[in-house]
């Protein structure tokens, strides 16, 4: 990363006037970016925000809800390629930029994405989406909107066609700006099928992978030039290693190990003793696979690994492919071993190979993702939508894959689910399996419906059946084959039973999220076996009301008591609490189909739960890969610089609690006197020569800061400031040192003429900072430069509660009587004062709880803040 900024010269006394320098980061990433139906990143912003409506937690997953920043990541021809959408808090998501292309090619819970080759998702990424895009350029668009497909045969056409086209279709209907708030999962198709299985955080070196930091995997590895154990510095033990460590760990097999000292997810906490117990599995598992140390790359290889998990590990059996088919054939491998419990190990293409575990899958919105923990400290662990069409013969993002890896036993793997007609699981199936010539097995579906049977034989046509009543159930047959190492496999996959009985709709429970004080329209989903009446007709009704906000009808308004049918077989419900509360809510709702019981009529209540904030985030940040050294201008010892903001870029009305910077790289000093001050301004832009405005200002935020760490650094203010929503708005950061180091950098956008920023800097010699005018360095001005500061806004909804809602809820009501009465005849002094000293509400306050109180929370009975 570079400055996008530069001076002449960087120790440049104050009062010479700044020549300003712009360059252009080239991201050299990937081959092949050209794009048959490109995307701009808005449309990657907009394709992300509608998935995160229809899924609030895609695959359980913790991301945030709100859009933080776009980075675009391009190709050898300069053309976007991909875009990588960090969300606020935490998390980020992989969009293609080509609407022919999977729109969410993978999402990621926490950390930041490195596109290098060295990193096992980088690697994957680059591949996967190049080559993609490559089939993309094989395409031409007909008059009719149809594709046609150059260059390749008659049964790729049909699938490739087939993929692309609903690829399109999907971004289509994601991006669409008139989705309500939020669509609850999809019908028929629950999310998590297996896993994450191994909930391990291992690495190759220190825990957390920090240079220098505490040895653990790395423990009694050899390290130049001297071999002693617990060296930070210690040779990485290698990924295959990681991967082969991570995988027994979770089977705490074999039993010459003492599993329970190895924790899941090393920290500052972990015991010597933990961490050499750790180090020593690890160590073992790189030395049988005569792993190659070298320092920062260690490599071995997985066709060591599968044979050594038997030799060395006591494992009775795996099998090992080369470049297995995308699709079918993998699914076959590693879907049946998932169903079983039973993680895979996978080899990717990339520089010199990545081996990460494969140890959990399921759908999204129609697509399926397969979970891998990359062995990267957690880092990078992704759901990714693996490609499920062989673009080219010369194209597999996965190099090797090792399954059937079972601790007892040999044999092949068969697996399924059992559900009812509109798709939804059914638990506790009794399934029977009977190979020819042999004995039945006998299983149960899990949760999810699931069911597996392992350790059959090869080469046996088996027979399956399923009951449970009042379930009906056709009987299934498959026919195994024989895995062989660098072969075909004989696990089948997808043995699925479905009820033919006609039961009552199922409601969908979910999550959605809603700001206070804001209304928020929620949209209901239910299941049904496809035979409600009238025909693809079913009618939502609330049954239990929120406790802390309110629903409304949008046909038939409030509601004020259940069950409540929405109007004209609707199935959105509108979702309002009041502006100053801040937590969880729930409501629960049923679907009828119109039928008569046991075979129709009202579902299971399905429960709504609903994560209420009063904090929002305004993000600026057009443009990302540039950097300059304001605001945080630590080479010198007083710097100050002003910004200017437009409305239309702030939003609209909103108390401002706090700012956020961008910072790539911190400051080599602390920003003693570090100050932020914030005012209205009908400026767009700062005339010539340049000036410090000095009046109207609010001091938002003062400190004696430290050294701001990289990343977005969050500032929160001492004194909000109250934003009218119109104005343009103008910052102005400022430090009072009396040393001077090297610089901090932060991200920017260059916003083009006419400049929106003004910067000066001084050592200790024009007094302090806040007081610079435009006499200050007369003859010379204050220098203006294009680059913005990128800034996170943060805001808070507000509102007086009433004074009588001692437990915030948006009303008076018996939960409060209950706390006035618990703190009833106490006053300071008596045993948590503290916290009754809230239902002090007569007036005036007399530091005691009495009927005065009483008296005044009478008043407030039955009230609703609204």
């Amino acid at each position: 990363m570079k400055s996008c900024i530069e001076f002449q010269d960087r120790k440049m006394r104050a009062g010479v006037h700044f020549t300003t320098v712009l360059a252009l980061i080239l991201l050299v990433l990937w081959p092949v970016g050209l794009s048959a139906r490109p995307v701009g990143p808005d449309k990657a912003r907009d394709v992300v925000k509608g998935w995160l409506k229809t899924s609030p937690q895609p695959l359980g997953a913790g991301l945030g809800r709100q859009i933080e920043r776009i980075e675009t990541f391009a190709g050898e021809d300069g053309q976007a390629l991909y875009y990588v959408v960090y969300l606020q808090p935490a998390g980020y998501v992989i969009v293609p930029a080509d609407d022919y292309v999977e729109p969410i090619l993978c999402f990621v819970e926490t950390g930041i994405y490195e596109a290098s080759d060295d990193r096992p998702l980088g690697a994957l990424v680059g591949r996967d989406v190049s080559a993609r895009i490559a089939a993309v350029r094989a395409l031409e668009t007909t008059a009719d909107g149809g594709l046609t497909l150059q260059g390749l045969a008659d049964a790729d056409d049909t699938a490739l066609k087939a993929a692309l086209t609903a690829a399109g279709k999907k971004w289509d209907s994601l991006s669409s700006a008139s989705a309500p708030v939020m669509i609850m999962g999809l019908p028929a198709l629950p999310e998590v099928r297996v896993g994450p299985l191994t909930q391990s955080t291992w690495s190759q070196t220190t825990i957390g992978s920090y240079i220098g930091g505490t040895s653990c995997y790395n423990y009694y590895t050899p390290t130049p030039p001297y071999y002693e154990h617990g060296d930070p510095y210690n040779y990485p033990i290698g990924c295959v290693a990681a991967a082969m460590s991570q995988l027994m760990r979770y089977h705490e097999y074999p039993g010459t190990y003492t599993w329970s000292n190895m924790p899941l997810v090393p920290d500052g906490a972990t015991t010597l003793a933990q961490r050499q117990a750790i180090g020593w599995l690890c160590y073992q598992a790189a030395e049988s696979i005569d792993t190659a140390y070298v320092s920062g790359s260690s490599s071995a290889s997985l066709d060591d690994a599968y044979r050594e998990l038997i030799d060395t590990f006591s494992y009775s059996s795996t099998t090992i492919a080369r470049n297995p088919a995308v699709g079918t054939t993998l699914n076959k491998m590693v879907n049946t071993n998932l169903d079983a419990g039973l993680p895979a190990l996978l080899g990717l293409y990339g520089s010199g190979g990545h081996a990460v575990v494969c140890d959990g899958y399921g759908y999204n919105a129609a697509t399926l993702y397969h979970h891998l923990n990359m062995g990267w400290s957690g880092h990078d662990n992704a759901w990714y939508a693996l490609p499920t069409v062989d673009v080219s013969p010369a194209y597999n993002s996965i190099r090797t894959c090792i399954y059937n890896i079972f601790t007892l036993g040999v044999g092949e793997v068969v697996s399924g689910r059992a559900s009812d007609i509109a798709g939804n699981p059914i638990p506790g199936v009794q399934i029977t399996a009977t190979p020819s010539g042999h004995s039945p097995r006998y299983a149960t579906t899990n949760a999810r419906g699931i069911f597996a049977f392992a350790h059959l034989p090869s080469n046996r046509y088996i027979t399956l059946t399923a009951a449970k009543s009042p379930h009906t159930f056709a009987n299934k047959a498959a026919t195994t084959g024989r895995s062989s190492d660098y072969g075909g496999t004989g696990n089948v996959w997808g043995v699925n039973f479905v009820s033919t009985a006609t039961t009552p709709p199922t409601a969908y429970s979910g999550s959605a999220d809603a700001m206070a004080g804001a209304t928020t329209a929620i949209t209901l989903s239910a299941g049904d076996d496809g035979r409600p009446n009238p025909p693809g007709r079913m009618t939502y009704k609330i049954v239990q009301l929120p406790l802390h906000g309110w629903l409304s009808d949008p046909v038939g308004g409030k509601i004020t008591t259940v069950p409540h049918t929405l109007a004209g077989y609707g199935n959105v419900v509108n979702y309002r609490c009041c502006p100053y509360y801040r937590g969880p809510d729930e409501f629960y709702f049923a679907a009828n189909d119109g039928g008569t019981p046991p075979a129709g009529g009202d579902s299971d209540p399905g429960v709504v739960t609903v994560d209420v904030d009063n904090v929002s985030y305004t993000t600026f940040a057009p443009q990302t890969g540039w950097v300059a050294p304001w605001p945080m201008y630590t080479s010198y010892e007083d710097s100050r610089t002003q910004v200017i903001y437009l409305s239309s870029e702030i939003g609209g009305a909103k108390t401002i609690t706090g700012l956020a910077l961008d910072v790539y790289e911190r400051p080599g000093y602390q920003l003693n006197y570090w100050t932020i001050r914030m005012k209205h301004t009908s400026r767009s832009a700062f005339s010539s020569p340049p000036y410090f405005e000095t009046g109207g200002w609010t001091r938002v935020y003062f400190n004696h800061e430290g050294r701001p760490t990289a990343g977005w650094y969050q500032f929160d203010f001492q004194t909000p400031f109250e934003y009218n929503g119109t104005s343009n708005l103008m910052i102005d950061f400022s430090h009072d040192n009396r040393s001077y180091s090297y610089e901090g950098t932060c991200s920017v956008s260059d916003m083009g003429m006419p400049p929106r920023v003004v910067v000066e800097v001084s050592d200790s010699m024009h007094g302090e900072p806040i007081t610079w005018n435009d006499n200050t360095f007369f003859p010379y001005y204050p220098s203006y430069a294009t680059a913005v500061p990128n800034i996170r806004l943060k805001s808070q909804a507000g509102g007086e509660p009433l004074a009588a809602d001692f437990e915030p809820d948006c009303s008076v009501n018996a939960i409060d009587l209950a706390r006035l009465c618990d703190a009833w005849l106490r006053g300071p002094g008596d045993a948590g004062w503290d916290t009754h000293s809230i239902c002090d509400i007569s007036a005036p306050p007399d530091n005691f709880i009495n009927d005065l109180d009483f008296a005044a929370f009478a008043e407030y009975w039955g009230q609703i803040a609204e």
